[in-house]
């Protein structure tokens, strides 16, 4: 059984997106074939000791563990010390394609390590076929790229819900949008839509 040292340290608190994916998809119970091992943060300059300096070293301690990063990519240090030790899971490829809509926070601490991350990082985890293709055009030639389907839990209780009847003209098409209000999630497009949708006589 191998061990897996797991980056936890940015889930605090209430827990949405990347703390959600972390805790859900790799966490003991989501790992059973692994000794995980996971490594929280108390505070933000907390969460930056241990990203920084705390993770890589104590990994460097126990020569048989490996080291996943579902969340903030790898700082310089661990890139440098544990070469194919360090798995980084890619969500996607925002802080490198859309650099103009990060925050400043991301602009001076995460976008950085991620490029770093995509050129150094020899192997690497995804969530899509999408991002694979989109990292394989930017990381390093030997890096190995697998790809990570997540199991998602009924958290809307959806599964026990006959379908709804197909559409038909006499009723009105009800749509709805679930996620957070990021500037991926494209919330102007969907209302772009459903606009056109009126504007053709469709009530929605």
């Amino acid at each position: 059984m191998s061990v897996l040292v797991v980056d936890h340290s940015h889930v605090r608190g209430h827990a949405t997106g990347i703390e959600r994916y972390a805790i859900d998809q790799f966490s003991a119970a989501a790992l059973p074939g692994h000794e995980v091992v996971e490594i929280g943060a108390r505070s933000i300059l907390d969460m930056i000791r241990v990203q920084q300096i705390g993770l890589p070293l104590g990994v460097l301690r126990d020569r048989p563990a490996l080291a996943l990063f579902p969340g903030f990519p790898p700082s310089p240090l661990a890139l440098a010390a544990l070469g194919d030790r360090a798995i980084v899971f890619v969500h996607d490829l925002f802080a490198l394609e859309r650099w103009g809509e990060l925050n400043i926070r991301a602009k001076l601490y995460t976008s950085p390590q991620f490029w770093l991350a995509v050129k150094r990082a020899r192997r690497f985890l995804v969530n899509s076929a999408y991002t694979r293709d989109r990292l394989r055009a930017v990381c390093r030639a030997d890096a190995e790229i697998a790809l990570y389907r997540a199991t998602i839990d009924d958290r809307f209780g959806l599964s026990g819900i006959p379908r709804p009847e197909s559409w038909t003209p006499a009723r009105s098409l009800r749509l709805v949008t679930v996620g957070t209000v990021e500037p991926r999630k494209n919330h102007p497009g969907a209302i772009a839509i459903t606009r056109a949708l009126i504007a053709r006589g469709i009530p929605t």
